[in-house]
């Protein structure tokens, strides 16, 4: 409780008038009447008790210094004020993230659940005191600026929504610090779903944080954390779509969760399994599409109450055709004919030329060398690059030529398991002839194949260029160049070296990312909603060449580039119930929900002062004036 017009406590004073008037009372004079026929019809009270006359007196006396009192009491603005009362200043920092969607029974979700929250301690608060309001997810913004009015935060505070997007609350209550610093002591008043209890952001001296929590008090939610479609190499119509889901580890038990794939408007397939809490699940599903084609996924379980991680939507990968310069002395037959397989399905366009057209003039994506390289003076470090059969060393490559001829490698065995250079490729079956000694040592370049000791295939990434480096001839080897694991090999090595450079359509990207558009315009959005994607589109202005990804759904860039965003993210996922959030409420003594009666003595107490004062003359004036029992 706190006095906010102390000054006012004097008129505590003006209690002892009616306490005078009250115990001088002058006594009743005895006058001499002809008749007391009409004094007894008038005063009721000579015919009462006098315990009862007496008691009715000291009555009369309580309902006049109650009603003076309650007065003073209104003029003293007297505030009882939990949470901010010793506080200068607070800035409200709001979650507005993925997670705060999450429903209890009544399908309400936890931002209206935290609203009320904030409502009621915004009325406990005085109003002297200026508050600030913030909200976050992946970035934070100033809804309104510390003011006393609070109104405007009222206001600010109904435009806050949920925005599908990962939350970053270190970042957030960085941000508030250095604003409650402004004017200290100070509190933040940290409002979400999660649990806040650790935090490594370190606050300036006099601001101290107030956790409300409005989390469920057991939750379960399962959704999708990650995602990927590719198309199968060599394969027509097919795709291989990567989808890991999770549940949430405060989950009370483990579930039986359906995962149905649709592909357009064909028949979903269902997919059924068991998940423990606190477990992660991968699957890789096949594929049959056209390109451009919707993919959706949908996962479901018993008591999810999160449905925003739950589908994810994608378009079927229509890439353009991969630009590929080989250049060579004596082109490999093998080589051409892994090339041409490709090219024919649309994947790649091959421009072939002789060491005397380098440097190249034309654009391409990725270049091959077969057999040559240039001089360290003449090596493009933008144009990612595979060579095969190398004949020595050059720009990052370390090779030497084996002069000897080839020789015949049937030992080979995998080094880099699990590269995606070598997804699909069967090495125990393969033999190569070994036409030069690789160089790994260079940092950022990694061996995939060994014949003993020796590397024979190697790739990785040197000052942001990506390589494939192999030592060998596809012409002399054996059990490799007529193989499917030949052009599965030179396609994987292609595909890989201009993955982060290639415009795809169909590309997954997470909410909250910022894209980076060709030119200046607005993004498309067939945004999804409730599992679906909501029919037409709906613009959003990039700021210059830059959009953030807001929403979740399909997008297109004012250039045709189509993409999907989605909100893939553990952290959101992994919901935890209100035990196991922090629950400081020493500093807020108001329960999460307030009763009626509780809410009466919060805040400003003026208006209810002066109502007790205005009950207690009605009460006074009906009782010894109305009824005349004086």
């Amino acid at each position: 409780m706190r006095v906010l017009a102390p000054t006012a406590l004097w008129l505590l004073l003006l209690l002892a008038i009616p306490i005078a008037l009250y115990l001088f009372k002058r006594q009743a004079k005895t006058v001499k009447v002809s008749t007391l026929v009409f004094f007894q019809s008038l005063a009721k009270e000579h015919r009462e008790a006098a315990w009862l006359r007496k008691l009715k007196k000291w009555l009369s006396l309580l309902l006049a210094l109650i009603a003076l009192l309650t007065l003073i009491g209104a003029l003293s603005k007297i505030v009882i004020a939990p949470g901010g009362a010793d506080a200068r200043s607070v800035v409200i920092l709001l979650d507005r993230s993925a997670s705060m969607a999450a429903q209890d029974s009544l399908g309400e979700n936890r931002l209206q659940a935290t609203k009320t929250l904030l409502r009621a301690r915004l009325d406990a608060l005085p109003a002297s005191v200026p508050v600030a309001l913030l909200a976050h997810d992946r970035r934070t913004e100033i809804i309104v600026p510390k003011t006393t009015d609070r109104r405007a935060l009222l206001r600010g505070l109904d435009t806050i929504t949920i925005r599908p997007i990962p939350d970053r609350r270190s970042d957030a209550l960085a941000t508030a610090g250095r604003i409650a610093a402004l004017r200290t002591p100070a509190q933040i008043w940290d409002a979400s779903d999660q649990s806040t209890a650790s935090s490594e952001t370190a606050l300036p001296e006099g601001v101290t944080t107030i956790p409300i929590s409005s989390a469920l008090p057991s939750v379960t939610n399962i959704g999708i954390t990650a995602f990927q479609v590719r198309p199968i190499p060599l394969e027509h119509a097919r795709y291989e779509a990567f989808v890991q889901v999770a549940l949430n580890a405060s989950a009370p038990a483990a579930i039986e969760a359906k995962l149905t794939i649709q592909v357009g408007s064909g028949i979903p397939i269902p997919r059924q399994f068991e998940l423990a809490p606190g477990a992660r699940q991968g699957l890789v599903l096949p594929i049959d599409g056209g390109r451009g084609q919707e993919l959706t996924i949908r996962i479901s379980a018993p008591g999810d109450v999160l449905t925003l991680d739950n589908t994810v939507i994608a378009q079927l990968p229509e890439s353009r055709p991969v630009r590929v310069a080989w250049i060579s002395e004596k082109p490999d037959p093998f080589i051409g004919l892994a090339l041409s397989a490709l090219a024919e399905e649309g994947r790649l366009e091959i421009f072939r030329g002789k060491p005397a057209a380098w440097p190249l003039s034309d654009e391409i994506d990725a270049i091959l060398f077969q057999g040559w390289l240039p001089e360290d003076d003449q090596w493009d470090t933008s144009i990612p690059t595979i060579v095969i059969d190398p004949p020595g060393s050059s720009g990052p490559i370390r090779a030497a030529k084996i002069t000897a001829g080839a020789l015949p490698r049937t030992d080979l065995r995998e080094a880099g398991t699990g590269h995606p250079v070598l997804f699909g490729v069967s090495t125990g079956r393969a033999a190569v002839a070994q036409t030069a000694i690789l160089d790994t040592g260079t940092a950022g370049l990694k061996p995939l194949w060994l014949a003993g000791s020796e590397p024979l295939l190697a790739a990785g990434e040197i000052a942001s260029q990506r390589l494939v480096v192999m030592g060998f001839a596809p012409q002399y080897s054996e059990r490799l160049p007529l193989t499917a694991s030949f052009p599965l090999l030179l396609s994987n090595a292609v595909y890989w070296t201009t993955q982060p450079t290639r415009t795809t359509t169909g590309t997954a990207k997470r909410t909250g990312e910022t894209l980076t558009l060709e030119s200046p315009g607005s993004l498309t959005w067939r945004e999804l909603e409730n599992g679906k994607l909501i029919p037409g589109g709906t613009l959003a202005q990039a700021t210059g060449t830059l959009a953030e990804l807001d929403r979740q759904g399909l997008y297109t860039t004012p250039t045709g580039i189509t993409g999907t965003a989605l909100l893939l993210s553990h952290a959101e996922t992994q919901l935890t119930p209100a035990e196991d959030t922090a629950q400081a409420e020493t500093a807020i003594p108001a329960p999460i929900t307030p009763t009626k009666s509780a809410s009466l003595l919060r805040g400003q107490l003026a208006p209810f002062f002066i109502t007790l004062a205005l009950l207690a003359l009605l009460l006074e004036s009906y009782l010894f004036h109305r009824r005349g029992v004086y």
